[in-house]
């Protein structure tokens, strides 16, 4: 009665019905595995971010040889803004599509340091960076 399911084609059929079951199990694992990725990401950004700004200067000491254990501290930088600035096209920011201003800014010293000097909406004015000639803001690495 049901020989006709030994035929080829239908062997064929069964084990490519069972090759996507078996992707499709592989993906979801895929994804879950992905989600946990996201939310320790997320709880890591988190974390940084509560941390108190501190001097640029201790927090690149604080960080050693390992420049990933700064990623995402608020720093406070003192210097004064060079002129040019870059745009940081095609960014997106709580589903609003806008650009990213970043500048240069001079310590005392010398350094230099790019300064993601916040989100503009899509369509807005480019803000001219400050001119004064000292800059304390809390800034994020």
């Amino acid at each position: 009665m049901y020989g006709f399911l030994l035929r080829p084609k239908w062997i064929a059929f069964h084990v490519l019905v069972f090759g996507s079951i078996a992707l499709m199990i592989w993906l979801a694992l895929w994804q879950l595995d992905r989600l946990d990725q996201r939310r320790a990401f997320n709880d890591l950004v988190t974390e940084q971010i509560a941390e108190p700004p501190a001097p640029f200067d201790e927090v690149l000491a604080d960080a050693g040889n390992d420049p990933e254990s700064i990623e995402w501290r608020q720093v406070i930088v003192s210097g004064t803004y060079l002129a040019d600035q870059v745009i940081w096209f095609n960014r997106s920011q709580d589903g609003v599509a806008g650009d990213n201003v970043l500048s240069a800014l001079t310590e005392a010293d010398g350094t230099t340091v790019i300064v993601n000097r916040g989100f503009i909406p899509l369509g807005s004015d480019t803000p001219p960076a400050p001119t004064s000639k000292l800059v304390r803001a809390p800034k994020t690495i």
